[in-house]
């Protein structure tokens, strides 16, 4: 259980503002929903763009060290912060309120990113537990405050937000990373990564706002929620059990190691994706009791069938970044997400 420990409190920390905001639209805050999908598409355009593959990194043992991640991380917060913060509010009209604890809940989990990567490789399981099960109850509550618009939402909102940082922070690692210096060669180093996750998290937002003026507020929040549902199987195994198993895989020498239960999943996705689309084209009425409509059911079925080809892509992709050559993926990064937005 210890081995899923980790991917469970990563997940925690990076997938909670997604399944927040899936929560709203469930909950007919379809336009409160369709903020939370702008300000994270503008975080993950700048935020994640510029991880650089840190977990993978982290525990695949790269040369690249975390106090080197940290360092950077730390230089690189604050301006990334403010732009992501004029992206969410000048570009589109999410109150500003609610964008800048927004920003800062993503900022919070940018740099506990790092931390947790770190308790990983040296199994501090009891701290990582404690983090789990604080963001698991914290999200919790903030879904049901701003699911019936609680008075005091904002309050919960701001807990919620610097919430990462708990449990999460060794001041020893952050006394490393600020009296240490930059060393070029591990800058260099990471440039490759830097511009796969880049083309990414760009390629996440331009997507995100051309659905946004395409379909207006109401319908672009159904379908970021659509979109997250249909697509959970592929990011929770991209971004947080994939980095864990293929280590595993490697320390174990190279043998396949996908677990039963991960097998089952993408079973399930793959023909319950092709069964709710079938159901949508030829019985265009049957899910009209769920108050959503035909394109919010039928983007979950692609999205469930897409899943699982993620799965399959993205365990490539983590091999290659763990390779001990320092192999990186910035060109098969550039065509994939450029071919989303042609």
């Amino acid at each position: 259980m210890t081995l899923y420990l980790f991917p469970a409190a990563f997940m925690a920390n990076t997938f909670a503002m997604m399944l927040v905001m899936i929560g709203l639209s469930l909950l007919g805050r379809s336009e409160l929903a369709a903020d939370f999908g702008i300000v994270h598409g503008a975080t993950v355009a700048l935020f994640y763009a510029f991880s650089g593959n840190a977990r993978s990194l982290i525990i695949g043992g790269s040369q690249i060290g975390t106090v080197d991640i940290l360092r950077l991380r730390s230089l690189m917060v604050a301006p990334l912060f403010v732009l992501a913060f004029a992206l969410s509010v000048g570009v589109v009209d999410v109150q500003w309120p609610i964008a800048l604890l927004l920003v800062s809940r993503r900022a919070c989990e940018w740099l506990a990113e790092v931390f947790l990567s770190e308790h990983e490789v040296n199994r501090s399981g009891n701290l990582v537990l404690w983090f789990f099960l604080t963001q698991g109850a914290l999200s919790l509550g903030l879904l049901l405050v701003l699911g019936f618009d609680a008075p005091f939402s904002l309050a919960v909102l701001a807990v919620w937000a610097f919430s990462p940082l708990f449990w999460s922070v060794r001041g020893s690692l952050l006394h490393s990373a600020w009296n240490s210096h930059s060393n070029m060669l591990i800058v260099r180093s990471m440039l490759p990564h830097l511009g796969s996750t880049a083309v990414i998290g760009v390629c996440v937002y331009v997507f995100r706002l051309f659905i946004l003026h395409l379909t207006g507020k109401s319908v672009a929040g159904d379908l970021f929620a659509a979109f997250a549902i249909g697509g959970i199987l592929g990011a929770v195994f991209s971004q947080v059990l994939g980095p864990t198993l293929v280590k595993a895989e490697r320390d174990a020498g190279g043998a396949p190691l996908l677990p039963t239960v991960l097998t089952i999943a993408c079973a399930l996705s793959l023909f319950g994706g092709i069964a709710l689309s079938g159901v949508v084209l030829v019985f265009p009425t049957a899910l009209d009791w769920t108050g959503k409509g035909n394109l919010f059911w039928f983007a979950i079925g692609c999205s469930l069938v897409g899943g699982v080809v993620m799965v399959l892509a993205q365990r490539i992709r983590l091999r290659i970044l763990q390779n001990s050559a320092g192999q990186d993926v910035f060109g098969s990064d550039m065509l994939a997400n450029v071919l989303l937005i042609s």
